[in-house]
């Protein structure tokens, strides 16, 4: 399944961050015990979702670095990825909602009401799955029309079908980029609690999930699948 396949590429990312933040999972097991067991576990919690937030503060650093990336490409070639870089910018904007990251696709969740906001599955790596799955289904969609054009039809199209795939890619990447932004603000500048996550954690629990997903969601720009986007 396609959203599946995309999905799991963002968790692999996701979980090598959670790899580098945690000690080892028997020693955070043993030590939450432990801190429960002292009637400490508040503090221990938030102790450790400090250190979090500390070991993913460098999700800016990432999104600039899959940012450049997206600049390589134009460098290489200005003729024919110009246009491209072109479907990035406007696919980032609509994802982030702008410079000041008020907006865009994570932000989708206030259309259910304010009580939606924030919600784990629009502020997290699973919006830019269905992004990307959205966009290669289209990719997909293109071709099959194509092919059941009359013999005499307008040359734009075969021109869509001809780079349909580097304009998806240009396109998925910017819309990573976008909502690597957008949750790396709500982590930093905009800082508010997910509202339907299964446990309760201290606020620097919630901001450390928004920039370990934007961190991850930053780093999939570059782990795209070349191949099958052209």
């Amino acid at each position: 399944m396609l959203f599946g396949k995309v999905t799991w590429r963002r968790a692999k990312n996701f979980g090598r961050l959670v790899g580098r933040i945690c000690k080892g999972t028997v020693g955070e097991i043993t030590d939450g015990y432990n801190a429960h067991r002292t009637g400490s576990f508040a503090d221990h919690a938030k102790s450790r979702a400090h250190a979090a937030k500390e070991s993913i503060s460098s999700a800016g650093v990432t999104i600039a670095a899959s940012a450049k990336t997206i600049q390589e490409d134009l460098q290489s070639n200005p003729r024919i990825n110009a246009p491209a870089l072109v479907v990035s910018t406007l696919a980032f904007l609509v994802a982030s909602g702008g410079v000041d990251g008020d907006g865009g696709v994570p932000d989708l969740d206030l259309l259910a009401g304010i009580d939606a906001h924030r919600s784990i599955f629009t502020h997290s790596i699973i919006s830019g799955a269905a992004i990307e799955t959205f966009l290669l289904s289209s990719a997909s969609f293109v071709s099959i029309a194509h092919s059941f054009l009359p013999e005499r039809h307008d040359p734009i199209w075969d021109s869509i079908a001809k780079h349909k795939d580097r304009y998806v890619l240009a396109a998925s990447q910017g819309a990573s980029l976008g909502i690597a932004y957008h949750l790396f603000v709500d982590s930093t500048a905009d800082i508010g609690a997910y509202h339907d996550l299964p446990v309760s954690l201290p606020i620097e629990g919630h901001e450390a999930i928004a920039g370990a997903n934007a961190a991850a969601e930053a780093i999939d720009v570059k782990h795209k699948d070349q191949k099958r986007h052209g």
